[in-house]
């Protein structure tokens, strides 16, 4: 399993109040992250279309946590984790807790300089990195 900018299922996220933002708000915080053209801001008109899509997915990846006290029982694959070491949303050590869902190997690759929108900043590296995983778990090495 590849897991890319995500926190672990055990953490609270580190999202954005949604619901005490508005639409220009949230463009705002999203273009300060990385992930949406500043280009936008100048035409907030185009903002509603894109938002509501945007705001489901961000509602979607807060709603992925363990509620409680319950126990998860560790994933039975390897788990490979890839983030940036500048994303506030996903941020290094949050990522290297997912260790504790690993029921195999666990390896953790930080790529410096990296957002939280690595994968569209840092696309070939992030390729390079998934094909490297892929390469070893064909021939048996993870």
């Amino acid at each position: 399993m590849i897991v890319v900018a995500s926190n672990p299922p055990h953490l609270q996220p580190a999202g954005l109040p949604l619901d005490e933002m508005t639409d220009l708000e949230i463009a705002r915080s999203l273009t300060e992250l990385g992930g949406i053209p500043p280009i936008l801001l100048e035409r907030p008109e185009w903002l509603g279309p894109l938002m509501r899509p945007v705001k489901d997915d961000l509602r979607l990846c807060r709603s992925a946590r363990v509620v409680g006290d319950a126990e998860l029982a560790p994933l039975p694959v390897s788990l490979h984790v890839i983030g940036g070491s500048r994303d506030r949303l996903a941020p290094p050590e949050r990522l290297a807790t997912w260790r504790l869902h690993a029921g195999r190997d666990f390896s953790l690759s930080i790529l410096d300089g990296a957002g939280h929108f690595l994968v569209t900043e840092n696309r070939s590296e992030v390729t390079a990195l998934v094909a490297a995983v892929v390469d070893r778990t064909r021939v048996g090495v993870l």
